[in-house]
Protein backbone atom coordinates (compact mmCIF):
# COMPACT_ATOMS: atom_id res chain seq x y z
CA UNK A 1 0.00 0.00 0.00
CA UNK A 2 0.54 3.17 -0.27
CA UNK A 3 0.34 4.29 3.32
CA UNK A 4 2.34 2.55 6.35
CA UNK A 5 1.64 2.90 9.64
CA UNK A 6 4.46 2.89 12.36
CA UNK A 7 3.45 2.48 15.69
CA UNK A 8 2.95 5.97 18.06
CA UNK A 9 5.21 7.25 14.95
CA UNK A 10 2.14 7.71 12.77
CA UNK A 11 2.31 8.07 9.08
CA UNK A 12 4.75 7.03 6.56
CA UNK A 13 4.86 7.33 2.66
CA UNK A 14 6.82 6.42 0.51
CA UNK A 15 7.61 8.50 -2.31
CA UNK A 16 7.95 6.17 -5.42
CA UNK A 17 4.60 4.58 -4.81
CA UNK A 18 2.89 8.40 -5.02
CA UNK A 19 4.40 8.84 -8.78
CA UNK A 20 7.92 10.36 -8.25
CA UNK A 21 11.03 8.21 -10.15
CA UNK A 22 14.43 9.13 -8.96
CA UNK A 23 17.03 10.28 -11.45
CA UNK A 24 14.77 10.80 -14.19
CA UNK A 25 14.76 15.18 -14.50
CA UNK A 26 11.32 15.13 -14.45
CA UNK A 27 9.45 17.10 -12.08
CA UNK A 28 8.14 15.41 -8.71
CA UNK A 29 6.41 18.47 -6.86
CA UNK A 30 3.01 16.82 -6.90
CA UNK A 31 4.29 13.46 -6.07
CA UNK A 32 5.81 14.85 -2.68
CA UNK A 33 3.08 17.12 -2.14
CA UNK A 34 0.47 13.98 -2.27
CA UNK A 35 2.82 12.05 0.27
CA UNK A 36 2.88 14.98 2.66
CA UNK A 37 -1.40 15.69 2.48
CA UNK A 38 -1.52 11.78 2.71
CA UNK A 39 0.53 11.88 6.13
CA UNK A 40 -1.43 14.63 7.23
CA UNK A 41 -4.64 13.53 6.46
CA UNK A 42 -3.63 9.99 9.15
CA UNK A 43 -2.48 12.37 12.00
CA UNK A 44 0.98 12.98 10.72
CA UNK A 45 4.55 11.05 10.45
CA UNK A 46 7.55 10.56 7.70
CA UNK A 47 7.93 10.65 4.26
CA UNK A 48 10.57 8.72 2.71
CA UNK A 49 12.85 9.70 0.09
CA UNK A 50 14.83 6.31 -1.54
CA UNK A 51 18.25 6.91 -3.18
CA UNK A 52 18.28 9.22 -5.92
CA UNK A 53 17.64 12.82 -7.24
CA UNK A 54 14.23 14.39 -7.07
CA UNK A 55 13.19 17.45 -8.72
CA UNK A 56 10.61 19.96 -7.11
CA UNK A 57 9.66 23.64 -7.79
CA UNK A 58 7.75 25.94 -5.52
CA UNK A 59 7.34 25.34 -1.58
CA UNK A 60 7.57 22.27 0.09
CA UNK A 61 4.88 23.15 3.01
CA UNK A 62 5.49 20.24 5.32
CA UNK A 63 2.35 20.01 7.59
CA UNK A 64 2.21 19.75 11.29
CA UNK A 65 4.40 16.71 12.61
CA UNK A 66 5.29 15.51 9.08
CA UNK A 67 8.37 14.80 8.31
CA UNK A 68 10.52 13.69 5.32
CA UNK A 69 13.27 11.74 5.50
CA UNK A 70 15.94 10.50 2.76
CA UNK A 71 18.61 7.47 2.55
CA UNK A 72 21.28 9.63 3.91
CA UNK A 73 22.98 13.07 2.97
CA UNK A 74 25.05 11.56 -0.02
CA UNK A 75 22.18 9.10 -1.20
CA UNK A 76 19.12 11.26 -1.70
CA UNK A 77 19.14 14.97 -3.17
CA UNK A 78 15.93 17.31 -3.79
CA UNK A 79 16.81 19.88 -5.52
CA UNK A 80 15.28 23.13 -7.49
CA UNK A 81 16.36 24.12 -10.49
CA UNK A 82 17.94 27.72 -10.90
CA UNK A 83 15.16 30.86 -11.36
CA UNK A 84 15.82 34.61 -11.05
CA UNK A 85 11.62 34.08 -9.33
CA UNK A 86 12.27 31.81 -6.07
CA UNK A 87 10.21 31.16 -3.66
CA UNK A 88 9.65 32.81 -0.86
CA UNK A 89 10.94 29.54 1.31
CA UNK A 90 12.01 26.01 -0.24
CA UNK A 91 10.77 24.12 2.74
CA UNK A 92 8.01 25.24 5.41
CA UNK A 93 7.81 23.60 9.06
CA UNK A 94 4.88 23.41 11.39
CA UNK A 95 4.96 22.01 14.68
CA UNK A 96 6.60 18.87 15.12
CA UNK A 97 7.43 18.52 11.69
CA UNK A 98 11.64 18.11 10.56
CA UNK A 99 14.17 17.12 7.94
CA UNK A 100 16.90 14.89 7.76
CA UNK A 101 18.81 12.59 5.86
CA UNK A 102 19.28 14.53 2.66
CA UNK A 103 20.56 16.68 0.21
CA UNK A 104 18.73 19.90 -0.78
CA UNK A 105 20.03 21.65 -3.71
CA UNK A 106 19.02 25.01 -4.78
CA UNK A 107 20.18 27.61 -7.79
CA UNK A 108 18.74 31.34 -6.94
CA UNK A 109 16.56 31.31 -3.84
CA UNK A 110 15.78 33.48 -1.03
CA UNK A 111 15.04 31.31 2.55
CA UNK A 112 15.76 27.66 2.64
CA UNK A 113 14.12 26.04 5.70
CA UNK A 114 11.34 28.32 7.37
CA UNK A 115 9.06 27.43 10.21
CA UNK A 116 5.66 29.29 10.58
CA UNK A 117 3.40 29.21 13.15
CA UNK A 118 -0.72 27.62 12.70
CA UNK A 119 -1.76 30.63 11.45
CA UNK A 120 1.39 31.20 9.20
CA UNK A 121 2.99 33.45 10.83
CA UNK A 122 6.64 33.78 12.28
CA UNK A 123 5.53 32.78 15.68
CA UNK A 124 6.21 30.07 18.29
CA UNK A 125 6.52 26.67 16.92
CA UNK A 126 7.56 23.74 18.55
CA UNK A 127 9.34 20.74 18.68
CA UNK A 128 11.67 21.12 15.00
CA UNK A 129 14.11 18.89 14.21
CA UNK A 130 16.95 19.29 11.49
CA UNK A 131 19.09 16.48 11.13
CA UNK A 132 22.07 15.09 8.70
CA UNK A 133 21.16 17.47 5.94
CA UNK A 134 23.39 19.18 3.47
CA UNK A 135 22.19 22.55 2.74
CA UNK A 136 23.41 24.28 -0.61
CA UNK A 137 21.74 27.24 -1.44
CA UNK A 138 23.91 28.76 -4.28
CA UNK A 139 22.62 32.14 -6.27
CA UNK A 140 23.93 29.97 -9.66
CA UNK A 141 27.53 29.98 -11.12
CA UNK A 142 26.21 31.72 -14.40
CA UNK A 143 26.36 34.94 -13.00
CA UNK A 144 29.62 36.18 -14.16
CA UNK A 145 29.59 40.08 -14.34
CA UNK A 146 32.26 40.85 -17.46
CA UNK A 147 29.71 38.26 -19.59
CA UNK A 148 27.47 40.48 -21.75
CA UNK A 149 24.55 42.29 -19.23
CA UNK A 150 26.63 40.28 -16.50
CA UNK A 151 26.52 43.07 -13.84
CA UNK A 152 22.73 43.43 -13.71
CA UNK A 153 22.21 39.84 -13.41
CA UNK A 154 25.33 39.25 -10.87
CA UNK A 155 24.09 42.05 -8.48
CA UNK A 156 20.41 40.59 -8.83
CA UNK A 157 21.51 37.37 -7.56
CA UNK A 158 24.08 38.63 -5.36
CA UNK A 159 21.85 41.58 -3.06
CA UNK A 160 19.14 38.80 -3.36
CA UNK A 161 17.62 38.70 0.77
CA UNK A 162 17.69 35.23 2.46
CA UNK A 163 18.39 33.01 5.26
CA UNK A 164 19.31 29.10 5.00
CA UNK A 165 17.32 28.04 8.30
CA UNK A 166 14.90 30.44 9.81
CA UNK A 167 13.55 29.51 13.28
CA UNK A 168 13.75 32.72 14.96
CA UNK A 169 10.87 31.89 17.90
CA UNK A 170 10.68 28.30 19.10
CA UNK A 171 10.54 25.65 21.44
CA UNK A 172 12.59 22.59 21.42
CA UNK A 173 14.38 22.97 18.14
CA UNK A 174 17.62 20.34 17.09
CA UNK A 175 20.29 20.83 14.74
CA UNK A 176 22.51 18.33 14.42
CA UNK A 177 24.84 17.47 11.57
CA UNK A 178 23.50 20.43 9.13
CA UNK A 179 26.21 22.13 6.73
CA UNK A 180 25.14 24.47 5.38
CA UNK A 181 26.77 26.87 2.27
CA UNK A 182 25.33 30.10 1.14
CA UNK A 183 27.56 32.43 -1.20
CA UNK A 184 25.79 35.61 -1.14
CA UNK A 185 26.18 39.29 -0.08
CA UNK A 186 27.47 38.66 3.60
CA UNK A 187 25.04 41.74 4.21
CA UNK A 188 22.42 40.18 2.56
CA UNK A 189 22.59 36.55 3.39
CA UNK A 190 22.14 34.44 6.88
CA UNK A 191 23.07 30.98 7.74
CA UNK A 192 20.43 30.60 10.38
CA UNK A 193 18.39 32.73 12.42
CA UNK A 194 16.95 30.32 15.08
CA UNK A 195 16.12 31.94 18.47
CA UNK A 196 13.54 30.67 21.43
CA UNK A 197 13.85 28.24 23.99
CA UNK A 198 15.67 25.08 24.64
CA UNK A 199 17.67 25.38 21.19
CA UNK A 200 20.38 22.46 20.75
CA UNK A 201 22.69 22.94 17.46
CA UNK A 202 25.86 20.76 17.41
CA UNK A 203 27.95 18.84 14.85
CA UNK A 204 27.20 21.69 12.13
CA UNK A 205 28.80 23.61 9.44
CA UNK A 206 28.43 26.91 8.45
CA UNK A 207 30.34 28.22 5.26
CA UNK A 208 30.68 30.93 2.57
CA UNK A 209 29.45 34.69 3.65
CA UNK A 210 27.23 36.00 5.87
CA UNK A 211 26.10 36.01 9.49
CA UNK A 212 24.68 33.40 11.74
CA UNK A 213 21.96 34.73 14.56
CA UNK A 214 21.27 32.84 17.90
CA UNK A 215 18.51 34.20 20.16
CA UNK A 216 17.07 33.11 23.68
CA UNK A 217 17.58 30.61 25.98
CA UNK A 218 18.40 27.88 27.23
CA UNK A 219 20.94 27.45 24.36
CA UNK A 220 23.75 24.82 24.14
CA UNK A 221 25.95 25.50 20.56
CA UNK A 222 28.91 23.37 20.57
CA UNK A 223 31.01 21.50 18.44
CA UNK A 224 30.31 23.65 15.43
CA UNK A 225 32.30 25.26 12.28
CA UNK A 226 31.70 28.38 10.86
CA UNK A 227 34.06 29.93 7.55
CA UNK A 228 33.58 32.79 6.71
CA UNK A 229 30.40 33.59 9.23
CA UNK A 230 29.97 35.69 11.71
CA UNK A 231 27.93 34.14 14.85
CA UNK A 232 25.85 36.70 16.52
CA UNK A 233 24.34 36.40 19.57
CA UNK A 234 21.17 38.88 19.32
CA UNK A 235 18.94 40.30 21.72
CA UNK A 236 17.71 37.73 24.41
CA UNK A 237 21.03 35.77 24.51
CA UNK A 238 20.96 33.96 28.45
CA UNK A 239 21.34 30.67 29.92
CA UNK A 240 23.77 30.32 26.75
CA UNK A 241 26.59 27.71 26.55
CA UNK A 242 28.80 28.12 23.48
CA UNK A 243 31.81 25.69 23.31
CA UNK A 244 34.29 24.16 21.43
CA UNK A 245 33.24 25.38 18.25
CA UNK A 246 35.85 26.94 15.10
CA UNK A 247 35.46 29.61 13.78
CA UNK A 248 37.86 30.77 10.64
CA UNK A 249 37.99 33.14 7.09
CA UNK A 250 35.96 35.76 8.43
CA UNK A 251 37.00 38.65 5.85
CA UNK A 252 33.42 40.29 5.09
CA UNK A 253 31.10 42.94 7.05
CA UNK A 254 32.85 43.55 10.39
CA UNK A 255 34.88 40.21 10.92
CA UNK A 256 33.28 39.51 14.04
CA UNK A 257 34.02 35.63 15.03
CA UNK A 258 31.46 36.48 17.82
CA UNK A 259 28.96 39.50 18.46
CA UNK A 260 26.67 40.18 20.84
CA UNK A 261 24.95 42.11 18.02
CA UNK A 262 22.69 45.88 19.29
CA UNK A 263 21.07 45.87 22.70
CA UNK A 264 17.72 46.90 23.48
CA UNK A 265 16.22 49.52 26.02
CA UNK A 266 13.16 51.86 26.24
CA UNK A 267 14.78 55.20 25.78
CA UNK A 268 16.10 56.77 22.89
CA UNK A 269 19.57 55.59 21.48
CA UNK A 270 21.65 56.57 19.46
CA UNK A 271 19.97 54.31 16.41
CA UNK A 272 17.21 56.65 17.24
CA UNK A 273 18.26 59.74 17.65
CA UNK A 274 15.09 62.35 18.69
CA UNK A 275 14.81 65.90 19.02
CA UNK A 276 17.46 67.86 21.23
CA UNK A 277 19.54 64.91 21.92
CA UNK A 278 22.87 63.98 20.23
CA UNK A 279 23.42 61.08 17.90
CA UNK A 280 25.33 59.51 20.87
CA UNK A 281 23.29 61.37 23.42
CA UNK A 282 21.17 58.92 26.02
CA UNK A 283 19.06 59.09 28.65
CA UNK A 284 18.45 57.88 32.02
CA UNK A 285 15.39 58.03 34.27
CA UNK A 286 14.82 59.01 37.59
CA UNK A 287 12.80 57.00 39.74
CA UNK A 288 11.33 55.85 42.84
CA UNK A 289 11.58 52.65 44.71
CA UNK A 290 9.20 51.17 46.96
CA UNK A 291 10.27 47.16 48.27
CA UNK A 292 9.71 45.16 44.62
CA UNK A 293 7.72 48.35 42.81
CA UNK A 294 9.62 50.35 40.60
CA UNK A 295 7.82 53.90 39.20
CA UNK A 296 10.04 55.51 36.44
CA UNK A 297 9.71 59.25 36.03
CA UNK A 298 8.37 60.23 32.43
CA UNK A 299 10.88 61.09 30.30
CA UNK A 300 10.84 63.92 27.88
CA UNK A 301 8.61 62.60 24.53
CA UNK A 302 11.22 63.00 22.42
CA UNK A 303 13.67 60.39 24.94
CA UNK A 304 11.23 57.16 24.56
CA UNK A 305 11.81 54.55 22.25
CA UNK A 306 8.42 54.19 21.23
CA UNK A 307 8.37 50.80 19.80
CA UNK A 308 9.42 49.48 22.98
CA UNK A 309 7.77 51.67 25.58
CA UNK A 310 4.29 51.26 23.86
CA UNK A 311 4.36 47.41 24.72
CA UNK A 312 4.54 46.81 28.56
CA UNK A 313 4.10 42.86 28.62
CA UNK A 314 7.67 42.77 26.74
CA UNK A 315 9.14 43.55 29.42
CA UNK A 316 8.34 41.12 32.08
CA UNK A 317 11.63 39.20 32.34
CA UNK A 318 13.73 41.65 31.18
CA UNK A 319 15.67 44.00 33.05
CA UNK A 320 15.80 47.47 35.02
CA UNK A 321 18.93 48.80 36.10
CA UNK A 322 20.29 51.15 38.38
CA UNK A 323 23.44 52.67 36.06
CA UNK A 324 24.39 55.64 38.07
CA UNK A 325 23.78 57.85 41.48
CA UNK A 326 23.55 55.48 44.86
CA UNK A 327 22.78 51.68 44.54
CA UNK A 328 24.93 51.79 40.57
CA UNK A 329 25.62 48.61 39.47
CA UNK A 330 22.78 46.80 39.99
CA UNK A 331 19.99 44.95 38.31
CA UNK A 332 16.48 43.23 38.83
CA UNK A 333 14.40 40.90 36.32
CA UNK A 334 11.07 42.43 36.24
CA UNK A 335 8.19 40.21 37.08
CA UNK A 336 5.19 42.04 36.33
CA UNK A 337 4.58 45.03 34.29
CA UNK A 338 1.45 47.46 34.40
CA UNK A 339 2.70 49.90 31.85
CA UNK A 340 5.91 50.45 30.81
CA UNK A 341 7.18 53.32 33.70
CA UNK A 342 5.26 49.98 36.15
CA UNK A 343 7.09 47.84 37.54
CA UNK A 344 7.16 44.79 39.95
CA UNK A 345 11.47 43.51 40.12
CA UNK A 346 11.92 39.75 41.66
CA UNK A 347 13.25 41.16 45.11
CA UNK A 348 14.35 44.48 46.10
CA UNK A 349 17.86 46.03 45.25
CA UNK A 350 20.45 45.21 48.19
CA UNK A 351 21.60 49.22 47.85
CA UNK A 352 18.02 51.33 48.13
CA UNK A 353 18.34 53.97 45.55
CA UNK A 354 17.72 57.71 46.00
CA UNK A 355 16.89 60.91 44.11
CA UNK A 356 20.64 60.40 42.94
CA UNK A 357 20.04 57.20 41.31
CA UNK A 358 19.09 56.70 37.39
CA UNK A 359 17.87 53.61 36.01
CA UNK A 360 17.56 51.94 31.98
CA UNK A 361 15.31 49.20 30.85
CA UNK A 362 16.97 46.63 29.34
CA UNK A 363 16.41 43.29 27.20
CA UNK A 364 18.33 40.86 29.06
CA UNK A 365 21.69 39.20 27.53
CA UNK A 366 23.22 37.08 30.54
CA UNK A 367 24.53 34.23 31.87
CA UNK A 368 26.57 33.58 28.44
CA UNK A 369 29.59 30.76 28.79
CA UNK A 370 31.94 31.38 25.58
CA UNK A 371 34.20 28.60 26.46
CA UNK A 372 37.32 26.73 24.60
CA UNK A 373 36.59 27.60 20.85
CA UNK A 374 39.25 28.20 17.80
CA UNK A 375 39.43 31.08 16.10
CA UNK A 376 41.71 31.80 13.33
CA UNK A 377 41.66 34.56 10.42
CA UNK A 378 38.53 36.16 12.26
CA UNK A 379 37.82 39.64 14.25
CA UNK A 380 37.16 39.86 17.97
CA UNK A 381 34.67 38.01 20.33
CA UNK A 382 33.08 40.54 21.17
CA UNK A 383 30.13 41.52 23.59
CA UNK A 384 29.01 44.25 21.55
CA UNK A 385 26.74 46.74 23.84
CA UNK A 386 27.10 45.42 26.78
CA UNK A 387 25.96 42.06 29.02
CA UNK A 388 25.81 40.73 32.10
CA UNK A 389 27.48 37.44 33.88
CA UNK A 390 30.01 36.26 30.88
CA UNK A 391 32.78 34.12 30.96
CA UNK A 392 34.70 33.63 28.27
CA UNK A 393 37.52 31.09 29.04
CA UNK A 394 39.90 28.64 27.23
CA UNK A 395 39.36 30.17 23.49
CA UNK A 396 42.37 30.20 21.39
CA UNK A 397 42.77 32.92 18.92
CA UNK A 398 45.15 33.04 16.33
CA UNK A 399 45.47 36.30 13.50
CA UNK A 400 42.17 37.24 15.40
CA UNK A 401 41.10 40.39 17.03
CA UNK A 402 41.29 38.47 20.76
CA UNK A 403 37.96 39.03 23.46
CA UNK A 404 36.31 42.24 23.91
CA UNK A 405 33.34 43.07 26.87
CA UNK A 406 32.01 46.71 26.37
CA UNK A 407 28.66 48.19 27.36
CA UNK A 408 27.56 51.24 24.84
CA UNK A 409 25.69 53.84 25.52
CA UNK A 410 21.88 53.32 24.37
CA UNK A 411 22.82 49.89 24.55
CA UNK A 412 23.20 47.84 26.99
CA UNK A 413 25.99 47.86 30.34
CA UNK A 414 28.72 45.60 30.43
CA UNK A 415 28.39 44.01 33.74
CA UNK A 416 30.66 40.62 36.04
CA UNK A 417 32.56 39.09 32.90
CA UNK A 418 35.49 36.85 33.29
CA UNK A 419 38.43 36.47 30.94
CA UNK A 420 39.93 33.19 32.67
CA UNK A 421 42.59 31.61 30.54
CA UNK A 422 42.38 32.39 27.00
CA UNK A 423 45.27 32.45 24.64
CA UNK A 424 46.33 34.73 21.50
CA UNK A 425 48.76 32.81 19.98
CA UNK A 426 49.26 35.76 17.37
CA UNK A 427 47.53 39.51 17.61
CA UNK A 428 48.20 40.46 13.21
CA UNK A 429 45.77 40.43 11.11
CA UNK A 430 44.89 42.24 7.80
CA UNK A 431 42.67 44.31 9.70
CA UNK A 432 41.64 45.58 13.20
CA UNK A 433 40.75 44.34 15.40
CA UNK A 434 37.72 46.46 15.01
CA UNK A 435 37.12 47.21 11.14
CA UNK A 436 37.94 49.15 8.80
CA UNK A 437 40.55 50.15 10.92
CA UNK A 438 44.44 49.46 10.13
CA UNK A 439 46.13 46.22 11.70
CA UNK A 440 45.85 46.70 15.35
CA UNK A 441 46.90 44.94 18.05
CA UNK A 442 44.65 41.79 19.46
CA UNK A 443 43.52 42.21 22.93
CA UNK A 444 41.59 40.96 26.09
CA UNK A 445 39.40 43.34 28.37
CA UNK A 446 37.65 46.22 26.90
CA UNK A 447 38.45 49.46 25.14
CA UNK A 448 36.47 52.84 24.89
CA UNK A 449 34.99 53.80 21.74
CA UNK A 450 34.01 57.17 20.62
CA UNK A 451 31.09 59.36 22.34
CA UNK A 452 30.67 60.74 25.79
CA UNK A 453 29.86 57.96 28.30
CA UNK A 454 28.47 59.77 30.97
CA UNK A 455 28.27 56.98 33.40
CA UNK A 456 30.50 53.67 33.18
CA UNK A 457 29.39 51.00 31.10
CA UNK A 458 31.92 48.62 32.35
CA UNK A 459 31.99 47.32 35.51
CA UNK A 460 33.88 44.33 37.66
CA UNK A 461 36.08 42.31 35.21
CA UNK A 462 37.90 39.68 36.39
CA UNK A 463 40.87 39.16 33.80
CA UNK A 464 42.87 36.07 34.60
CA UNK A 465 45.61 33.36 33.35
CA UNK A 466 44.97 34.99 30.05
CA UNK A 467 48.35 34.40 27.56
CA UNK A 468 49.45 36.53 25.18
CA UNK A 469 51.99 34.97 22.89
CA UNK A 470 52.82 38.09 20.49
CA UNK A 471 51.39 41.49 19.21
CA UNK A 472 48.50 41.99 21.57
CA UNK A 473 47.64 43.40 25.09
CA UNK A 474 45.58 43.43 28.12
CA UNK A 475 43.09 46.55 27.97
CA UNK A 476 40.96 48.20 31.28
CA UNK A 477 39.53 51.24 28.96
CA UNK A 478 36.04 52.33 30.63
CA UNK A 479 36.06 49.58 33.04
CA UNK A 480 35.22 50.56 36.63
CA UNK A 481 36.13 47.74 38.76
CA UNK A 482 38.34 45.24 37.24
CA UNK A 483 41.02 42.34 38.62
CA UNK A 484 44.33 41.62 36.58
CA UNK A 485 46.03 38.73 37.85
CA UNK A 486 48.16 36.11 36.38
CA UNK A 487 48.59 36.61 32.99
CA UNK A 488 51.26 36.81 30.51
CA UNK A 489 52.30 38.87 27.50
CA UNK A 490 55.42 38.44 25.42
CA UNK A 491 56.47 40.12 22.45
CA UNK A 492 54.52 43.06 22.51
CA UNK A 493 54.16 47.15 22.62
CA UNK A 494 51.64 46.96 25.66
CA UNK A 495 51.39 45.11 28.60
CA UNK A 496 48.52 46.24 30.46
CA UNK A 497 46.59 49.41 29.29
CA UNK A 498 44.03 51.41 31.60
CA UNK A 499 42.02 54.55 31.59
CA UNK A 500 38.59 56.35 32.55
CA UNK A 501 39.41 54.44 36.11
CA UNK A 502 42.43 53.48 36.29
CA UNK A 503 41.98 53.94 40.35
CA UNK A 504 39.49 51.14 40.62
CA UNK A 505 41.28 48.10 39.56
CA UNK A 506 43.66 45.93 41.21
CA UNK A 507 46.69 44.89 39.21
CA UNK A 508 48.45 41.46 40.55
CA UNK A 509 51.30 39.71 40.03
CA UNK A 510 51.49 39.29 35.89
CA UNK A 511 54.30 38.24 33.54
CA UNK A 512 55.83 40.22 30.93
CA UNK A 513 58.32 39.19 28.13
CA UNK A 514 59.85 41.59 25.67
CA UNK A 515 57.20 44.44 25.98
CA UNK A 516 58.05 47.75 25.69
CA UNK A 517 55.54 49.28 27.78
CA UNK A 518 54.42 47.09 30.58
CA UNK A 519 52.22 49.67 32.37
CA UNK A 520 50.11 52.68 30.67
CA UNK A 521 47.35 54.81 31.92
CA UNK A 522 47.27 52.75 35.33
CA UNK A 523 47.19 55.26 38.66
CA UNK A 524 49.76 54.47 41.26
CA UNK A 525 46.78 53.65 43.64
CA UNK A 526 46.22 50.27 41.76
CA UNK A 527 49.42 48.61 43.35
CA UNK A 528 48.90 50.38 46.84
CA UNK A 529 47.18 49.71 50.37
CA UNK A 530 44.16 50.83 48.56
CA UNK A 531 44.63 48.28 45.48
CA UNK A 532 45.91 45.44 48.17
CA UNK A 533 42.55 45.83 50.01
CA UNK A 534 40.38 45.19 46.72
CA UNK A 535 42.62 42.71 45.55
CA UNK A 536 41.50 40.33 48.67
CA UNK A 537 38.23 39.48 45.71
CA UNK A 538 41.22 38.07 44.35
CA UNK A 539 41.92 34.97 46.70
CA UNK A 540 38.28 34.15 46.30
CA UNK A 541 37.09 30.97 44.95
CA UNK A 542 36.85 31.04 40.90
CA UNK A 543 32.95 31.45 40.76
CA UNK A 544 33.47 35.12 42.48
CA UNK A 545 30.25 35.17 44.75
CA UNK A 546 30.62 38.90 44.72
CA UNK A 547 32.53 42.06 43.44
CA UNK A 548 32.79 44.80 45.62
CA UNK A 549 34.09 48.42 43.70
CA UNK A 550 34.19 51.83 44.63
CA UNK A 551 33.20 54.68 42.78
CA UNK A 552 34.52 58.13 42.04
CA UNK A 553 32.90 61.55 43.43
CA UNK A 554 29.31 61.19 44.94
CA UNK A 555 28.75 57.48 44.11
CA UNK A 556 32.02 56.85 46.43
CA UNK A 557 30.31 58.08 49.66
CA UNK A 558 26.89 55.88 48.39
CA UNK A 559 28.26 52.55 48.51
CA UNK A 560 27.34 51.32 45.46
CA UNK A 561 27.90 47.49 44.53
CA UNK A 562 27.55 45.08 41.97
CA UNK A 563 26.70 41.11 42.83
CA UNK A 564 28.26 38.88 40.45
CA UNK A 565 25.91 35.52 40.42
CA UNK A 566 28.17 33.31 38.85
Amino acid sequence: SMIRRNGSRGVHGIIPEFGAVPNDAKDDTVAVSNALAAAAQNGGGTVLFPRGRFKVHGTLALPPRVRIKGASQKLTCVYWPDTMTPPADLVTLREGSGVSDLLLSSGQHRSGITAYDAKGNLGRVEDILLENLTLRFVSDQQRDPCRRGGETNFLARYRMLGTAVKIPDSRRVRLRNVDVYTDRDATASLHFNVGGEWIDISDSRFRGTGYSMLDGGPVVFENNEGLGTTFSLRHYCNRMYFGRNRMRLKYAGDREAVTLDGGRNAFANRDAPKKGFRKTSYYLAKGTVDGSRVTLEAPPEEAINLHYAEQPSAWVGRHVRILSGRGAGQFRRIVAAGDWRHFEIERPFDVLPDGTSRFELTFERNRILIVDNEMEDVGLTQLYGGATDVVIAGNVANRAGGFEGYGLIGRLPCWSVMFLGNRIVDGNNVRGPHDPKAPHDALIGSQVLSGPFEVPMNRAFVIRDNVIEANGRIMLGGVHGAVVEGNSVSESDYGIVGNRYPNTCWIGPNAFTNVNHVYTGLDAAVFGERARRMGKISRRPRSMAKVRTSFDGTENAAGGYFVADL
